[in-house]
């Protein structure tokens, strides 16, 4: 299992899951992972996460430092963990700390999260300007992971299929 930076426990010190929603959101989970298949659940969360991009517009940000700092006062608001965003040469990467999906519905909600995570990143960067041929997707856990990581990891990259 791999460990917590002292940041993210710095977070979770801050915050408190609030346990009256926690069995109804894991019987959520289990019923929707049974009830759906995977591509639809990750389309229904990835449209959500457009739905709260919108909820919550960004001011204009003309740098990374700046667009990362937007997306943390929003995601602040919320309480829901924080992203740290790394450029390369071809690709913006994100990590995403401390989200709250997949602690709340379970293990099983994982691909959800994700496609959640990749429609408010996506749908933001989409209002920064970012061109249509560029997508966010989520990066595969690495086995060293846990399935109940706190971190999610994206990356804004060319679309395939353009």
């Amino acid at each position: 299992m791999s460990s917590l930076s002292s940041e993210e426990i710095a977070y979770y010190e801050s915050v408190h899951c609030d346990r009256q929603w926690r069995l109804f959101n894991q019987a959520l989970g289990m019923e929707l992972g049974e009830g759906l298949p995977d591509s639809e659940l990750k389309a229904l969360f990835a449209r959500l996460g457009r739905r709260v991009a919108q909820s919550m517009p960004l001011e204009r940000c003309q740098t990374v430092a700046e667009l990362e700092a937007a997306m943390n006062r929003a995601w602040a608001d919320m309480r829901w963990g924080f992203v740290r965003l790394h450029e390369d040469e071809d690709r913006l990467w994100l990590q995403h700390h401390c989200q709250p999906l997949v602690a709340s519905f379970g293990s099983v909600s994982l691909p959800w999260a994700q496609s959640f995570f990749e429609g408010v990143y996506e749908g933001w960067l989409e209002a920064q300007g970012s061109p249509a041929a560029l997508a966010v997707s989520a990066l595969v856990p690495d086995a060293v992971e846990p399935t109940v990581s706190p971190r999610i990891h994206l990356q804004l990259h060319r679309r395939a299929d353009r």
